[in-house]
């Protein structure tokens, strides 16, 4: 699985408001959102991460979009769900190195902005991507 983060270059980057494209892909699968927070998306994946582990399927609000974000555990694949569009991957495991990677990533972008500290997605990111 790869996530792939595209940053709004329209807008001056800065970590109050981290506007851009996310793309969830695997395969020929994909996932895959414009215009929208990235970080965002990112503590969603990380919430449906902690919470998936103990249940079968998780809902996942994604502050700014209408629609929720599903993750749904079925014998060891792991199927994320964004309106019409799904990701199946071979396990928890799976999700979580390439969140690992794009958290990791979006923190070294942003981490020397005067305003990261005042994100509170953004600590939460960094804790993520520290653990």
């Amino acid at each position: 699985m790869y996530i792939e983060l595209t940053y709004d270059e329209d807008f001056e980057l800065n970590a109050e408001e981290i506007l851009g494209k996310i793309k969830l892909s695997k395969d020929r699968q994909a996932i895959e959102e414009d215009n929208t927070y990235l970080d965002s998306w990112i503590i969603a994946l990380i919430e449906g991460l902690h919470k998936i582990e103990g249940n079968g399927r998780v809902l996942l609000d994604l502050i700014e979009e209408s629609a929720s974000l599903e993750m749904e555990r079925s014998n060891e694949l792991l199927v994320i769900k964004y309106k019409t569009q799904k990701v199946v991957l071979d396990g928890v495991e799976e999700l979580r190195a390439a969140l690992k990677e794009s958290a990791q990533s979006m923190i070294l972008k942003f981490r020397s902005d005067e305003n990261f500290g005042q994100n509170n997605l953004l600590k939460q990111v960094s804790a993520f991507a520290a653990s």
